[in-house]
C-alpha cells in the first residue's frame, strides 16, 4: 500500500472522529440548554407561587394556599409550553409529588390522597393536610414553636396550675411571664438548664432542629405516599425527598413560604430527568409591574432587552396567562431560592 493510501485512510478516520466529537458536543449543549430551560421554568413558577402567597398572607389557611398552587402550575405550564395541552399538564403534575406552604407556627402539605371510589376502585385526589405544628416535648411542657422567641406551651404536667392549660410565652422575657413565680417553684434550680422555657440558648437550638426535622419528616412521608399514585398512573420512577442542609428548611419559618419538589421530569431530547427542591419565602416587594413585549417575553422594570411593549401585568401568573415567557436576561438561572 502506498503512502498516499495511508494518508487518505488517516484523513477519513480523523474526519469521522471530528464528526463524532461534534455530535457529542451538540448533544451535550442541547441537554444543557434543555436543563437550563426547565430550571428557569421551575424558578419562575416558584416565584409566581410566592407572589400569590404575598398577596394572600391573611388568607393562608384557606384560599391563599390554593391560589399559590394555581399560580405555580399556571406559570410552569406556560414556561414549558403546555398551557393548552390538558394531557401534558396532567402528566407534568405527577412529577410534583408534594408542595408545602408554611406559616409562622406550622405548615400544610399538598399531597395525593388515595381512596376507594363508588365503583370500588382506587383513585387519587390532591388535598391539603391539616395544619402541622412545630411541636416538642421536653418532659416539662409541650411546646408549639413559632418565629422568634415566643412559643405556646401546654402544661400537661400541671406544674403551673392544678389543671392543664395553654400559655403564650416569650422565652427572652421569661421573668415577665405571668406564671413566673409558679415556674420557679415547679422546676428545681438544678433542672433549669434542661427545661427549654428557662434556657433560651437550648430553646433556640431545639426549635431549629424541630422545625427542620418536622418539615423533612412529613414531606418525606407524603412524597413516599405519592409513589402509590405514580404506580396507579403507570410510572416506575420512585420519588423521595432529597437530602438537604437543615438550614434550607429554616428559611420557611421567617414568614409565609412555598416549598416544592419537582422530580423525575424528563428533559426534552435527552435521557436525563430534572430534579429540584426549592424553598422560597414570601418576602417580595409589593407593587411589582412586569412589562410584556411583542416577543412574548415579560421583563422587570429597566430591562434593556424589552421589545415593543404590548401590555403589562402585576404578577408572573398574569404574565403566564397572557402566554408570556420570562426574559432570560431579567430572570437568569439563580439556583436554590433564598
Amino acid at each position: 500500500m502506498k503512502l498516499y493510501h495511508f494518508t487518505i485512510i488517516f484523513a477519513v478516520f480523523l474526519l469521522a472522529m471530528i464528526v463524532i466529537v461534534e455530535m457529542r458536543v451538540s448533544e451535550r449543549n442541547s441537554m444543557v440548554s434543555a436543563n437550563e430551560n426547565t430550571e428557569m421554568a421551575f424558578d419562575n413558577a416558584v416565584d409566581a407561587a410566592v407572589e400569590a402567597l404575598s398577596a394572600n398572607t391573611a388568607d393562608l389557611d384557606d384560599t391563599g394556599r390554593d391560589k399559590a398552587v394555581e399560580a405555580f402550575f399556571t406559570s410552569l405550564y406556560a414556561e414549558l409550553g403546555i398551557l393548552d395541552e390538558p394531557a401534558a399538564k396532567r402528566e407534568m403534575e405527577l412529577y410534583v409529588p408534594v408542595i408545602a406552604v408554611t406559616g409562622s407556627d406550622g405548615f400544610y402539605v399538598w399531597y395525593d390522597a388515595v381512596y376507594t371510589d363508588a365503583s370500588g376502585l382506587h383513585a387519587t385526589e390532591r388535598v391539603w393536610s391539616q395544619k402541622i405544628p412545630y411541636s416538642y416535648d421536653d418532659g416539662y411542657f409541650i411546646y408549639g414553636f413559632s418565629s422568634g422567641t415566643t412559643a405556646t406551651i401546654y402544661d400537661y404536667n400541671k406544674l403551673l396550675d392544678a389543671t392543664p392549660a395553654y400559655y403564650r410565652v416569650d422565652v427572652s422575657q421569661i421573668m415577665d411571664f405571668s406564671m413566673f413565680d409558679e415556674l420557679i417553684h415547679a422546676i428545681p434550680a438544678a433542672e433549669w438548664t434542661s427545661c427549654l422555657l428557662t434556657n433560651e440558648e437550648l430553646f433556640t437550638s431545639t426549635k431549629k432542629t424541630v422545625i427542620a426535622s418536622t418539615l423533612e419528616e412529613y414531606l418525606a412521608y407524603y412524597c413516599n405516599q405519592h409513589n402509590r399514585a405514580g404506580e396507579m398512573a403507570g410510572m416506575t420512577y420512585r420519588f423521595q425527598i432529597p437530602e438537604v442542609d437543615g438550614s434550607m428548611y429554616l428559611r420557611a419559618i421567617s414568614g409565609p413560604s412555598f416549598l416544592a419538589v419537582f422530580q423525575g421530569y424528563p428533559i426534552t431530547g435527552t435521557d436525563s430527568v430534572y430534579n429540584r427542591f426549592a424553598v422560597s419565602n414570601a418576602e417580595v416587594v409589593a407593587g411589582t409591574i412586569y412589562t410584556i413585549d411583542d416577543a412574548h417575553n415579560y421583563h422587570r422594570e429597566g430591562c434593556s432587552h424589552i421589545g415593543t411593549v404590548v401590555s403589562s401585568a402585576f404578577s408572573k401568573e398574569e404574565c403566564a396567562k397572557q402566554g408570556a415567557y420570562a426574559c432570560p436576561y431579567c430572570f437568569p438561572n439563580t439556583g436554590a431560592h433564598q
